[in-house]
């Protein structure tokens, strides 16, 4: 019975090991292959769900180029419509902001993706994130300051934060984003004094996406915004901020433009 254990070990180290090979294989492909970048992140995106949270980081933040150029970019790749990019026909009607209701992403993602479109034409070929038949949800790992993105199954993005110091730490569990608000006023936690979006010394970089306070109100006043105070290299990857999960421009930017009110929030 013993040695029936060890065999099966054996064999699920072995398999694992082959699986690492497969992904190494089409990150290596991928370099100079389009074809392979959607394979690569399908199969990216189920290893880091399978993965312990330092491993799944590390993994998940060597994916978010290819996620990047997959999702994000403004050329399409071969297979994006299988991760939820999608190329979808203006029909009577349509507007760049109906585009954005219906497939559950913001406006400024669509005009991102669109930069041309102007007044639609029936018959106009328009690119969206579908984050409605892919729902969208994010992961905010405490212990190693990243936040990750998912557009259902898929890792749209992974980006490091700065989190909550010693004393204000960022809560742990679940919550989902109540509040998203471009250009909001901040109110200074140590003062009291509420500063107007254009203020200089509203550190929030325009960028505002509150969290629900929870029955146990862990989540009051918490929430995912820019940071403008200091330079990057102060806060990103450390413990300094008094609770609030701090990401840079382009990277709020990314999580914003996707990222609606209900939108689903773990803290792990």
């Amino acid at each position: 019975m013993r040695s029936g254990l060890i065999s099966v070990g054996v064999l699920l180290l072995v398999i694992g090991a082959l699986r690492a090979a497969d992904l190494e294989a089409l990150f290596v492909q991928a370099e100079h292959d389009p074809k392979a970048l959607v394979p690569l992140l399908r199969a990216g995106s189920a290893a880091v769900r399978t993965l312990d949270d330092k491993a799944a980081v590390a993994l998940a933040l060597r994916l978010d180029p290819i996620a990047q150029q997959v999702l994000w970019s403004a050329t399409t790749v071969p297979g994006a419509e299988l991760v939820g990019r999608k190329r979808v026909t203006v029909v009577k009607g349509d507007t760049l902001s109906g585009l954005a209701r219906r497939h559950q992403v913001g406006l400024d993602l669509v005009q991102r993706f669109n930069p041309k479109a102007g007044v639609l034409r029936i018959g106009q070929r328009v690119t969206v994130l579908d984050a409605k038949a892919h729902p969208l949800s994010l992961t905010v790992d405490r212990q190693h300051f990243a936040v990750l993105l998912w557009l259902g199954d898929i890792l749209a993005a992974c980006r490091p934060a700065g989190l909550g110091a010693a004393g204000h730490e960022t809560p742990l569990g679940t919550t989902k984003v109540a509040l998203r608000v471009r250009h909001p006023e901040w109110r200074d936690p140590d003062t009291g004094r509420i500063l107007p979006p254009n203020d200089p010394d509203n550190v929030l970089g325009g960028y505002w996406l509150g969290f629900a306070p929870g029955s146990d109100q862990r989540f009051k006043s918490i929430g995912i915004h820019g940071y403008t105070k200091e330079a990057s290299a102060e806060w990103l990857g450390k413990a300094a901020s008094h609770g609030c999960v701090r990401l840079v421009q382009s990277d709020v930017a990314d999580v914003f433009a996707v990222a609606l009110p209900g939108t689903p929030v773990t803290v792990r």
